[in-house]
């Protein structure tokens, strides 16, 4: 990447001096080596160059996100934000009838989920007036579909607190033994929710299933939306729904050292969303 910038700057640099009529040649070529030294002595350059290539990815990234959101095919009998916010399989916690919705893709061996769990928890209770929607992504896919599974099937047997308190649990299980997501751990977090595993009957094979409803719904609308990685979150009005008010975070949109960067960035998403 560094090599990239550094070519791009002196091609940029080499046309403009290359275009001075009024240089000789050895003044452009010496104009051209006091540049090259410059950028090489001072790499911290690269540093800023790449950040700003990577926000304007960025943001290009998440205009076409919201693009797919808007801008529905009329030939399409699909309907993205009734997907979005309507499906009856999604986990919603939160106000019923909110005036926001914070959509999530995650998967429970994501850490960046894991870490953005809290904040989460925090803006439903600091806001009554937003809900919450679940989407399980399982990316990860073996164990990682089983504690899909789980969950979906815990929201659809005891609804919302209980699923809150499985995943809560699993999260804090895999944070506080450092261990990786595992059939043990889905089971226990399972039954923390006062869930009988054997009565589910949940399958753990590591492979997608034909009743696998949610990972279906959940796959065409990443794939349509164009991401691959979670978490991936969408804030928006639940009605009235325009560009200007749609916030997408491709990623945890806070730091591990600074949970509070998160926090911030959320209530102002969801600011936006009703203004």
């Amino acid at each position: 990447m560094k090599r990239l910038i550094l070519n791009s700057m002196l091609s940029i640099m080499f046309m403009w001096v290359s275009n001075a009529l009024s240089f000789t040649d050895s003044e452009r070529k010496e104009i051209a080596d006091i540049a090259e030294s410059h950028l090489i002595n001072n790499p911290e350059i690269f540093v800023k160059a790449e950040k700003v290539l990577q926000e304007r990815r960025l943001l290009s990234e998440e205009k076409k996100v919201i693009d797919h959101i808007v801008n529905a095919n009329p030939k399409s009998n699909f309907n993205m934000l009734d997907a979005l916010l309507h499906y009856s399989d999604s986990p919603r916690a939160g106000k019923d009838k909110a005036s926001v919705a914070i959509i999530e893709f995650f998967d429970y061996q994501c850490g960046y989920c894991r870490r953005a769990d809290p904040t989460i928890k925090t803006l439903l209770k600091q806001d009554k007036d937003i809900q919450v929607i679940f989407k399980e992504y399982p990316i990860y896919k073996d164990v990682s579909l089983y504690a899909a599974r789980m969950g979906t099937e815990i929201y659809k047997r005891k609804g919302i607190a209980h699923y809150l308190k499985y995943q809560a649990y699993l999260y804090q299980l895999q944070e506080s033994t450092k261990e990786k997501l595992s059939t043990t751990n889905i089971n226990t977090a399972a039954k923390h929710a006062n869930i009988d595993v054997k009565i589910t009957k949940i399958s753990e094979q590591v492979e997608p299933l034909s009743g696998d409803s949610f990972l279906k719904h959940n796959t065409k609308i990443a794939k349509m939306l164009g991401f691959v990685g979670t978490p991936f979150f969408i804030v928006m009005p639940t009605k009235n729904v325009e560009r200007s008010k749609i916030t997408v975070f491709m990623g945890y949109p806070g730091s591990i050292e600074d949970p509070s960067i998160a926090l911030k960035a959320f209530k102002l998403a969801i600011k936006k969303a009703r203004s």
